[in-house]
């Protein structure tokens, strides 16, 4: 149990009744596990573990609760999620991957583009719509929350768009499909797209381009480098957390510690 840890630690230490341990030994104990390098996570298990042994001795009347060593000790602070993004070279090489002049190769290629180069969310993809889609932006009508917003395109993800639609014509002309009739991104049935089938689209250009083992091949990962690349290149917080149709821009803040 995560007790166990604990007492043993006491144990170690000279203590052999439970009501001879104080605040100076769980101290001592948390301190030890830092130094070990465990997780602040699992060591804040072990602290709640302890405060619920003792507060039972409490209510047993074993010791007082001016005696319980645990009331003035406080759980560590939450650590802040690491957040390992491709680089700049990794995000090239995975959209060059896809070269081919077939239906799936164009249009995996332009999945790649559009996540990395306006870090729209993978399920908002998958729901665009041909009528959500112009020029220069497209509209996002169903994102988190389902509020609506706007995303500019730039001209070389426009000209990837040009090529894909072209090619989704001549691929589905004279098939009784519908569905792609209406979705902007289509499986090569003429299906709406999955967000597993997006996933795996990113995971085979992130296999095929060699990036790094300790970055995960995903859209949200694409969507964090964009987010991280334009803070770098000065957008504005508050920006950046509408472009990213976030509703706080506490969640949109992780990204600065980043860069």
């Amino acid at each position: 149990s995560k007790l166990n840890a604990f007492l043993i630690f006491q144990e170690e230490r000279g203590k052999t009744y439970i009501d001879e341990v104080t605040t100076q030994d769980i101290k001592a104990f948390i301190a030890e596990y830092i130094r070990r390098g465990r997780k602040n996570v699992y060591i804040n298990g072990i602290l709640n573990a302890i405060r619920i042994m003792f507060n039972y001795l409490v209510d047993e009347q074993v010791i007082t609760r001016e005696q319980h060593p645990g009331l003035r000790i406080k759980n560590l602070p939450k650590e802040k999620p690491k957040i390992i993004v491709f680089n700049d070279s990794e995000v090239q090489r995975m959209v060059k991957v896809f070269n081919g002049k077939g239906f799936l190769e164009v249009r995996d290629k332009l999945i790649i583009m559009l996540l990395s180069d306006t870090g729209i969310r993978c399920s908002e993809l998958c729901k665009l719509r041909i009528a959500d889609v112009t020029e220069t932006q497209i509209i996002i009508r169903y994102g988190k929350g389902r509020k609506q917003r706007s995303v500019y395109l730039s001209p070389t993800v426009n000209k990837a768009m040009l090529q894909y639609e072209r090619t989704k014509r001549t691929y589905f002309e004279g098939k009784n499909y519908q569905e792609q009739e209406e979705y902007y991104f289509a499986s090569y049935r003429g299906n709406k797209l999955t967000v597993e089938a997006v996933e795996r689209v990113v995971k085979r250009a992130g296999a095929r381009a060699k990036v790094r083992p300790e970055v995960r091949c995903s859209p949200h990962t694409l969507r964090h480098w964009w987010a991280i690349t334009s803070l770098r290149n000065g957008e504005d917080v508050y920006m950046l957390s509408r472009l990213l149709g976030h509703s706080s821009i506490a969640t949109t803040q992780i990204y600065l510690d980043t860069i």
